[in-house]
């Protein structure tokens, strides 16, 4: 399983497919301040790409993997959080 919650971050590594979605939706919905580690991902479907932008979770670190930093972090990087 690519995606993984432990110690208050959830955790996304190596291949994040379409069927990482919806766990991914729920650990964000079950733990909404929860921060989210990148660091080893090398793919990340369109479909969880879209609940982490709509889940304004914080990325506290970013993908290794060049092409995904440079193109997620400016997506995915710090933004005010919605709602109390």
């Amino acid at each position: 399983m690519a995606v993984m919650f432990g110690e208050d971050i959830i955790r996304i590594d190596g291949v994040c497919g379409v069927d990482e979605a919806m766990p991914l939706l729920e650990l964000l919905q079950t733990h909404g301040e929860a921060r989210i580690d990148m660091r080893t991902c090398t793919h990340l479907h369109s479909a969880a790409l879209q609940v982490l932008m709509v889940a304004a979770n914080r990325v506290a670190v970013p993908p290794e993997e060049e092409f995904l930093s440079r193109w997620l972090t400016p997506m995915l990087g710090s933004r005010p959080r919605t709602g109390t």
